[in-house]
């Protein structure tokens, strides 16, 4: 009885940020479908497009042949809107449940807000967000020069 307490009052109260912040970033993904599965089941078979196709491919297609850039980017440009709005939402439906587990807006000047914070919650949200945004660029970046040879 004792090791069920010890997990209710001790062991799920310290995970709850981190699935919160799991949560927070994994919305933004809802509308991203498996790349994989639809495109190497179909290939390029241009009578299956209509039922197979998902953004991700359609933009990937679209890249590669080149055929109409301006409508691809668009379209890639609106899942990512549409992703990021996704996760702003989510991030103020958990300000309002729990406002010690939601992303908290960083001030303009870090090193003055790193000296009066003590705290290291906050600390490692930024940091946490900054690995996350520099792993979103050098996958673009290795995506585009695979695309674009």
């Amino acid at each position: 009885m004792n090791e069920f307490k010890q997990i209710q009052y001790i062991t799920i109260p310290l995970l709850v940020p981190l699935m919160v912040t799991l949560t927070i970033l994994d919305v933004g993904h809802i509308i991203k479908g498996d790349f994989g599965l639809f495109y190497t089941i179909p290939r390029d078979v241009g009578l299956l497009y209509p039922t197979t196709d998902i953004i991700d491919t359609y933009v990937y297609r679209g890249l590669r042949t080149g055929s109409d850039i301006g409508i691809t980017t668009a379209v890639g440009l609106f899942q990512s809107a549409v992703g990021l709005v996704m996760v702003i939402a989510t991030n103020l439906v958990v300000k309002k449940i729990s406002p010690e587990n939601s992303f908290r807006k960083l001030p303009r000047n870090l090193k003055v807000y790193e000296k009066k914070q003590k705290n290291s919650e906050h600390n490692y949200q930024h940091n946490v967000l900054s690995g996350i945004i520099g792993i979103h660029t050098s996958v673009c970046i290795n995506y585009f020069s695979i695309v674009f040879g």
